[in-house]
This record gives structure tokens, C-alpha cells and sequence, in this order.
């Protein structure tokens, strides 16, 4: 639980620097046309309803340790949710929301850890939202190496290899370690092999809405390639790694698919 005087901590000038970021940076690309009007209002109202949810209930907040992961892996499943039904709705806005979102994290990043160097409003608010880096005592590297991973993805890939890979991240990647972590099969370092039924979950999984979504059969071979690096052993986090290298496995398939 978040002690008392983190409890009391008001909305600082760092708080409201990193919202009007955001706000600004949405305003941005309405103003060059990147943005409809419609994709503006929508954004910023989910937005405050974020705000408004945590507000009301900011008093249960809770990050014990029993369930601090499990919150995580199912924001995973939800912001990949809302990701994968964006690039089906607005593919060609996506980009720019998805960079105006990572940017705004990595300036409450660095606000957080290398100026105020002290737990903002913010704070308390993104570990009721399941992430880990008060408990930690470091920033939250594996969202800010996602956030690059899908902003890449969607600037560099076409609509249909962008959501391949979103969808391996959200529904392969985020089943297999919610289902590890219900079965306590995490890995606890880079070079242990994750759990197997945590990947076989996650790949069946993403496997069916990839199929949904496409109904393209030979997508699956991207999605195989994603959890299996999924599975790796190495040093690079697989928020970032599942989606690059699904995207680029789907992206050389289509290349010799058309070739």
C-alpha cells in the first residue's frame, strides 16, 4: 500500500506539465490534419475518464505484491485491446496517437526519476493502473520498450503487418504471462526459459483473433516466429521484441507472397 504521505502528495507542476504534453501534442496533430476531430474529443475523453475512475477510486488503491503483476499483465491485455480495435477503426491515426502516448510517458519518465526524483501525482495514479516502478525503484523500462516497439511497427509496417504484430504482443504475449504468472512459471532472469504452457496459451490464443480479425491462415507462421522469441532466453525485454520481429517475419512473408 502506498504510504500516507504519498497518499497526500497534490497535483504538482510536473503533473500538469506532462498532461498539457499530451494535450498539446494531440492538438498537434489535429491541427495538421493527421487527427479527425472525432479521434481528438475521443482520445481526450478517455483520457479524463481515466482520471475520473482513479479519482474515485484512489482511496482502495492497492499494490501488494500478490497483485501487482497480475494488474499488470491485465493492462496489458486491455491497452493492447484498445490498440488492436484502433488499428482496425483509424490505422492511419494510430501512429500518431501511439507516439503522442509514448512521448508523454517518457517525459513523466524522466520528470519522475531525474528532476522531481520523487513520487508524483502521476505516480500514485500509473500504479493503480499496474505498473511496477514504485515498488521497483526504477522506471518502467518494458512499457517505454513497447510504446517504441508499436510506434515503430505502425510507422514502418502496413496496416495489416501492424496488426499481426499488436495482436501477438497484446493477446500472445500477455496470456502467456498472465498464465505464467497464475502458475508461477515466471522467468526470473534473462537467461532462464519461460514457462511452455504460458507461450502454447499465448500462441493458440493469438492465433485465433489473428484469424478473426484476417482470416489470413498464413499469418500464423508470424505469430509462431513472435512466441518463439517470445520463449528466448536473451537480454532484450519481448514487449519489444515480440512485436518487431512478428511484424518483420509477417512483413518478409508478404514480400515473398507477392513476390
Amino acid at each position: 500500500m502506498m504510504d500516507d504521505q504519498t497518499q497526500k502528495d497534490g497535483f504538482t507542476v510536473y503533473d500538469l506539465t506532462v498532461f498539457s504534453f499530451l494535450f498539446g501534442s494531440l492538438l498537434i496533430c489535429w491541427s495538421f490534419g493527421v487527427l479527425r476531430t472525432a479521434t481528438l474529443i475521443l482520445s481526450v475523453a478517455v483520457v479524463l475518464l481515466t482520471v475520473l475512475v482513479f479519482v474515485a477510486f484512489r482511496a482502495r488503491l492497492r499494490s501488494s505484491e500478490d497483485t501487482l503483476g497480475t494488474g499488470r499483465k491485465f493492462l496489458h491485455l486491455m491497452g493492447g485491446s484498445a490498440l488492436t480495435l484502433g488499428s482496425i477503426l483509424f490505422p492511419s491515426e494510430l501512429p500518431f496517437l501511439t507516439l503522442s502516448l509514448s512521448g508523454t510517458y517518457l517525459v513523466y519518465e524522466v520528470f519522475r526519476w531525474w528532476m522531481a526524483k520523487r513520487q508524483l501525482w502521476l505516480s500514485t495514479a500509473l500504479t493503480f493502473l499496474g505498473s511496477p516502478e514504485e515498488r521497483s525503484g526504477r522506471p518502467f523500462w518494458e512499457a517505454i520498450l513497447g510504446m517504441t516497439a508499436i510506434s515503430l511497427v505502425l510507422s514502418l509496417f502496413n496496416a495489416e503487418v501492424a496488426l499481426v504484430a499488436i495482436v501477438n504482443l497484446t493477446f500472445g504475449d500477455g496470456v502467456a504471462g498472465l498464465l505464467r504468472e497464475r502458475l508461477g512459471e515466471e522467468a526470473r532472469s534473462f537467461s532462464a526459459w519461460k514457462g511452455w504452457r504460458g507461450s502454447l496459451a499465448g500462441l493458440l490464443t493469438a492465433g485465433l483473433v489473428t484469424l478473426m480479425l484476417t482470416g489470413n491462415a498464413s499469418l500464423l507462421i508470424p505469430i509462431a516466429v513472435g512466441m518463439v522469441v517470445e520463449q528466448l532466453p536473451i537480454p532484450v525485454d519481448d514487449n519489444f521484441t515480440v512485436p518487431v520481429s512478428t511484424a518483420l517475419s509477417a512483413w518478409l512473408l508478404s514480400m515473398r507472397v507477392l513476390g
